[in-house]
């Protein structure tokens, strides 16, 4: 979709809109461009279909890619459609409110997590997909800046436009999704998303993340997931973020030692590449003491029952922090990914909160020294850091009277 494709679209869906207003009573949602049930959209998904009659809803619907997820989750009683079927569509003109996580740029050929070009005159919120703070990220990312210090008016203008409300709704993406609103946690994490986006603090909801509620009705294939870590002394989740090039990165598991300190300790590994991920970082490994998931599977259902996370620049470290897990930073690309790929938003003594490696030498030492007891890996500020971070411990039906007092 062009940018004049665009701009004549929104013109006619907010026409549209005019003539035939939305129903606030129905919810439409959708995760990751369409392909996965997970993530912030996942769990607020839940609560709301679970708890519709008591909230006032008449429709909580969810929005999919995938057949065999759309026959899945029906049969466990969600109303789901496939993202292209005429009821989807239909739901899309009718939502008076429409819910994502990730993508809200309906242009071939990953999309958006819905149908984005029907969100005209829709409450549209992106619940975000991980906490700020730690890579560059759009206005923040190293190339944005890098390419702002070489061209100053050019993006001195484009971020004059951003500032433009009509901007926002009408030019910059199809469905108005310029001028929606983002789930943050604290005063804190909003200055940082602000960076981001470039937008004010009235567009930042400060509830917390639907994610981390630990209560989740559970897909069959996270039930078997969970059964088998239920097998081992201790689990250990390993989730890297994505690179934009893998210069300098090296698996824990190509060597050897670590493979033998897991299996004499009967520790399981469990590891999950990014969804972003388009540079197979994660090789494929045939070993008893290691378990691969599909880059699809919802990690987050797993985190209650690990034992420690293992991760570099991602922000599943700040998931971690919410539930009490050590951390340990293995970032065998660090001067890499500083000065070359992404960058930092926060100096790194502020997001490593936990035990660093910086090859497989020092994830050896670091796992052989606190192989009796991981929690010794916790930082002593961990409270501080929570409240920074995530404010206090929250739940899904907080979250969604906060997103209802703030935009509804």
């Amino acid at each position: 979709m062009g940018k004049l494709n665009i701009i004549m679209n929104n013109i006619v869906e907010e026409l549209n809109y005019a003539f035939h207003p939305k129903d606030k009573s129905i919810i439409l949602m959708g995760a990751w461009f369409g392909n996965r049930f997970s993530d912030n959209a996942r769990y607020l998904y839940q609560y709301l279909s679970e708890n519709k009659e008591q909230l006032g809803l008449t429709h909580v619907v969810w929005v999919t890619k995938s057949e065999q997820l759309q026959k899945e989750l029906s049969s466990m009683g969600y109303e789901v459609y496939m993202v292209e079927s005429q009821e989807s569509i239909d739901y899309h003109k009718k939502a008076g409110v429409h819910i994502i996580c990730n993508s809200d740029n309906d242009i071939p050929p990953k999309g958006a997590d819905i149908l984005s070009r029907y969100s005209n005159g829709s409450i549209r919120i992106n619940l975000w997909h991980g906490l700020g703070g730690i890579k560059g990220v759009s206005y923040a990312s190293k190339e944005y800046l890098d390419y702002k210090k070489s061209h100053p008016v050019k993006t001195g203008f484009k971020e004059f436009l951003r500032k433009s409300r009509l901007f926002r709704r009408i030019v910059q993406l199809p469905g108005g999704w310029g001028d929606s609103y983002y789930l943050s946690t604290t005063p804190f994490e909003t200055e940082i998303f602000k960076k981001y986006f470039g937008l004010s603090n009235k567009y930042f909801i400060e509830a917390g993340y639907p994610r981390n509620q630990k209560e989740i009705k559970l897909r069959e294939c996270e039930k078997e997931v969970i059964a088998k870590l239920q097998n081992s002394n201790k689990v250990l989740l390993y989730m890297p973020t994505f690179r934009d090039n893998n210069s300098g990165y090296v698996s824990p598991l190509s060597d050897e030692r670590i493979m033998a300190e897991l299996k004499t300790n009967n520790w399981l590994w469990v590891e999950k590449k990014h969804g972003a991920d388009a540079n197979d970082l994660l090789e494929k490994v045939e070993n008893p003491t290691v378990l691969q998931l599909d880059s699809d599977f919802d990690a987050n259902v797993l985190l209650p029952h690990v034992d420690m996370v293992v991760t570099d620049y991602s922000s599943v470290s700040w998931d971690g922090l919410y539930h009490r897990k050590p951390i340990l930073f293995y970032m065998p690309d660090y001067d890499y990914y500083m000065n070359q790929d992404r960058g930092f938003v926060l100096e790194p003594d502020e997001f490593i909160i936990g035990p660093a490696a910086y090859s497989t030498d020092e994830v050896l030492e670091i796992l052989q020294k606190y192989q009796k007891d991981f929690s010794e890996m916790l930082p002593e500020n961990e409270e501080t850091l929570f409240k920074k971070v995530w404010g206090k411990e929250t739940n899904c039906e907080e979250i969604w009277e906060k997103i209802v007092e703030k935009c509804m």
